[in-house]
């Protein structure tokens, strides 16, 4: 009987692990926190922002008629969160975010090499938009035109 239980055991252990392996072959790489996922519209002072969070890492930002995009990381394990802008020419943003109560993205403008922010003074929030729309790129943006 003890034989047999063992048996069972390693017989099970063995199907878990081939079924853990075969899932994590197919599966795509995750950010660490899916609430920034998806499309954000808003504005910086009098210029429209549009930016997108894709599940694996990945985000295009439109703003002033121009197109950005690259890869990004998030650690919510501090407050406020830290986000990581890696543009596809090279530069790295950091900075910092947070989720509103309300829904919105608080996020703090900062530039490539410049030290992260550890507090919000020159922000701007960007509101949910169409949940994981591509940003759509076939016209350019500038003031006056508004983000379809």
């Amino acid at each position: 009987m003890k034989s047999r239980l063992n048996g069972s055991i390693f017989s099970i252990l063995v199907c878990a692990t081939l079924l853990a392996a075969l899932i994590g072959c197919n599966a795509k790489p995750k950010v660490e926190s899916p609430w920034i996922v998806g499309s954000w519209r808003g504005q910086y002072y009098s210029d429209n922002v549009l930016m997108f969070f894709g599940e694996n890492g990945d985000f295009s930002m439109r703003i002033r008629g121009g197109l950005t995009s690259g890869t990004y990381t998030i650690d919510t394990s501090v407050t406020p969160n830290h986000l990581n802008l890696q543009m596809a020419d090279a530069d790295l943003v950091t900075t910092i975010v947070r989720l509103e109560p309300n829904g919105t993205l608080t996020m703090e403008n900062n530039l490539p090499t410049v030290t992260r922010p550890t507090f919000f003074s020159d922000f701007f929030n960007l509101t949910r938009d169409v949940p994981g729309a591509p940003i759509n790129t076939s016209r350019p943006v500038n003031n006056s035109t508004p983000i379809p």
